[in-house]
């Protein structure tokens, strides 16, 4: 199983030590699944499908952190352990990635929705408008006038 994890060059300084050995023990156990985008996914732990965690020796934390900590070293100061993959769960070495604070940038996330009434285009053409009423644009399109208010106020639509 360790060799589908894949080993980098801080693996064997790992293995020298103890608290480590153990930590690669367990997290090898954790791993259900293999995937075919070399994801190494961990069973998440709890009902509510929280993040993989285990402890060893009172140390307690996310597998993907341990994971860090076996393949790659001490988590640098200020940095969180996040995974490329997009898996939260994947803790294959070449997945992880660690940023200070802040998740890395992702592509917004567009839903579309065919059957929609509004569509960006339409919300666009809305607030183009001079002197909108809003009873009419709500009639126009068949949604409730505090939709056509929160759109003209910028609380929703904001960043399409």
């Amino acid at each position: 199983m360790s060799k589908i994890l894949g080993h980098t060059e801080y693996y064997e300084t790992a293995m020298k030590d103890d608290h480590l050995v153990r930590a690669h023990k367990k997290l090898l156990a954790q791993v259900v699944k293999v995937s075919d985008t070399g994801c190494c996914l961990v069973k998440p732990t709890g009902a509510s499908g929280a993040p993989a965690r285990f402890m060893v020796e009172g140390d307690h934390d996310l597998s993907r952190r341990w994971a860090w900590r076996i393949y790659c070293g001490p988590i640098p100061a200020g940095h969180r352990i996040y995974t490329t993959c997009g898996e939260s769960e994947c803790v294959a070495p070449a997945h992880l990635m660690a940023y200070r604070h802040e998740p890395p940038p992702r592509a917004p996330r567009r839903v579309v929705r065919p059957r929609a009434k509004l569509t960006w285009s339409i919300v666009q053409e809305m607030r183009a408008l001079n002197e909108p009423s809003v009873s009419e644009l709500a009639y126009l399109h068949d949604v409730h006038p505090s939709t056509i208010r929160a759109i003209l106020s910028g609380k929703t639509w904001v960043n399409w």
